[in-house]
């Protein structure tokens, strides 16, 4: 007859694998939740896509100048690049689930080996006992009616213990079904993702061909209409203009001046592409952190027509410019701190389609005069 070692055994054994079902569960959740978040922005990615490709069909319909075909051209070949890059970003993290429920799966069928193991040996003791009369003898040697009382509950609780033992090899072997189906529609997913991957390269390819090609078919004095339109200092100059009256008042970083220098670049580890006017031109590497260049007060975030993002920091009536950026991390009225990070460098294509990670930074005095951006960073 088992004793209470054998039967706190199997009690260990039992709890030990109810941990680990309802732990791995949490893990999928929280993977699962993941992708479905990058899927949203991927989708996002799709309507905008769609939407500037609607517009370039009205611009042709329209006959429109080349130079305007063109700009909508590069803004449609930067939009479908950002989709290419989160679609990326959403197979890594479908495979990154697939893993993760592959290996939840080989968990769980370890375990309902091993509970199928020791639910053998729960059923062949208690066929030995049976055959052997040990339940009749382990009663019989009981002292006196308590030490009997307690036996058969001993003998019940085995049972009961079998039972659950059933009913929990059940249950693992339902919870392993769920996860080989929902990897099974993962590894479809991820099929169907990379298609779509496959397609939107070749369209991006196509991009850059249209737009090499609607190049080499215009004028000098189109070239140098469409450069000027496509000049982020005129944008610029126009976002400072309308911000310098929210800069009034404001204290934060107020010690900065036109003589402030040896600051670091805005970006880490970046390095300058080159300075025009007041505008540096500085790039990083994938995910780069953008960080302000002083204290300040965050006075505008903005998206731009290819969902990059401007974010324009106050440094008392002073206003440094943070242009093509992937991502943000702070909002319209946060006081941030110098080398603070307010987001990451964008990723964009030239018009060869080499891709460019970059982001662009400026500086303006309270006056709205363009200062020149190097003379912060010297050493």
């Amino acid at each position: 007859m088992p004793d209470r070692k054998y039967i706190g055994r199997l009690l260990f054994a039992a709890a030990a694998v109810l941990l680990a079902a309802t732990t791995c569960p949490d893990a999928a959740a929280q993977s699962k939740s993941a992708v479905e978040k990058q899927r949203a922005k991927v989708e996002s990615y799709k309507r905008d896509l769609e939407e500037c490709k609607r517009r370039m069909r009205e611009i042709v319909a329209s006959k429109s100048s080349a130079s305007r075909q063109i700009e909508q051209l590069r803004t449609q070949m930067n939009l479908r690049n950002n989709l290419i890059h989160e679609t990326e970003e959403e197979m890594r993290l479908l495979q990154q689930q697939i893993a993760s429920s592959d290996s939840v799966a080989s968990v769980l069928d370890a375990e309902i080996g091993r509970n199928r193991e020791i639910y053998a040996e729960m059923v062949r003791e208690a066929w030995r006992n049976y055959r052997q009369n040990n339940y009749t003898t382990y009663l019989f040697a009981s002292h006196g009616v308590g030490d009997a009382v307690r036996r058969a509950a001993n003998i019940k609780r085995v049972a009961e213990m079998r039972a659950e033992k059933a009913a929990e090899i059940a249950a693992q072997e339902q919870v392993l079904g769920e996860h080989r189906a929902e990897l099974s529609r993962r590894k479809h997913e991820l099929d169907s993702v990379s298609l779509s991957l496959a397609s939107e390269r070749s369209a991006l390819r196509q991009d850059i061909s249209d737009v090499r090609s609607r190049l080499s078919k215009l004028s000098a004095n189109e070239k140098k209409t469409l450069a000027e339109q496509s000049s982020y200092q005129k944008r610029l100059d126009s976002a400072v203009e309308e911000l310098r009256r929210l800069t009034k008042g404001n204290k934060e970083g107020a010690s900065f001046s036109e003589k402030t220098s040896n600051l670091n670049l805005p970006v880490e580890g970046g390095s300058v592409l080159r300075y025009k006017n007041n505008v540096a031109y500085v790039k990083g590497g994938r995910g780069a952190k953008v960080v302000s260049i002083y204290d300040g007060k965050v006075v505008k975030v903005s998206p731009d027509n290819t969902n990059r993002f401007s974010v324009f920091v106050a440094h008392g009536g002073y206003i440094s410019t943070y242009v093509h950026l992937g991502s943000v991390c702070v909002a319209e009225g946060d006081k941030i701190k110098k080398n603070q990070q307010i987001g990451t460098v964008g990723i964009g294509l030239d018009d060869e389609g080499h891709e460019s990670i970059y982001m662009n930074f400026a500086l303006y005095n309270p006056d709205g005069k363009k200062l020149n951006a190097a003379n912060c960073f010297k050493k």
